[in-house]
Formats: structure tokens, sequence, C-alpha cells
């Protein structure tokens, strides 16, 4: 997932520059880079903006524009919502390792007061 995090903040920034310098090649190449992301997070709007930005991008600029504005946001969107499921993921593994010890510790104190 951090990997998915990082490469998509990156890419957001490079689709934004390609749609201010009307480079639409490089837009398609980086929009074709991040499908399969969209695909394995099982994202449908993602996947359609991703669809439409790889085969008509240099054709409707204005519908373009937007396109890309949607998915930006919507990648921000997901980031966010990644970067929070890490951070509460972090937490969870913790808090296991801390009952874990927890509960190793009183195992031990029953086996030694309760010996066979």
């Amino acid at each position: 997932m951090e990997s998915i995090i990082r490469q998509t903040t990156h890419q957001v920034m490079q689709m934004k520059f390609c749609v201010q310098r009307n480079d639409w090649n490089q837009l398609k190449k980086i929009t074709h880079t991040m499908k399969p992301s969209f695909i394995y997070l099982n994202m449908v709007r993602p996947i359609e903006l991703a669809d439409f930005l790889i085969n008509t991008s240099d054709i409707d600029i204005e519908t373009t524009t937007k396109q890309v504005n949607e998915l930006s946001t919507i990648c921000l969107e997901i980031i966010s919502e990644l970067k929070n499921d890490t951070i509460n993921q972090s937490h969870l593994t913790f808090s296991r390792q801390k009952t874990s010890k927890k509960w190793s510790k009183t195992i031990h104190f029953w086996l030694v007061c309760h010996p066979y």
C-alpha cells in the first residue's frame, strides 16, 4: 500500500503538469501506469476516468482537464484513506502485540501458581 500511496501522489502531480503543458502523450502514459492500482483497489470511477484519458485526452481539452481534476481529487481521497488505514493498521498491530504480551504474562503467572 505504501508504494501505491507514494506512486499515486507523484503521478497526480505529473498529470496536472501534463495538462498545463498540453502534453497529451505523457498524460496517456501516466494514466496507463495508474490504472492497475485502480483495478487492484477495485475503484470503478477512476478506472473509467483512466480509460477516457488514455483514449481521448488529446481530442477534447476542456473535458480532459475536467477529467484530470476529477481523477486527481479521487486519487487524493484514496491516498488519504489509505494513509489512515495504514496508521490504523499499525495501531491495531501494536495493540495486538501489547495484548499478546499481557496475556503471555497472565498465562505464565497462572502456570507458576497452578503447577500440574
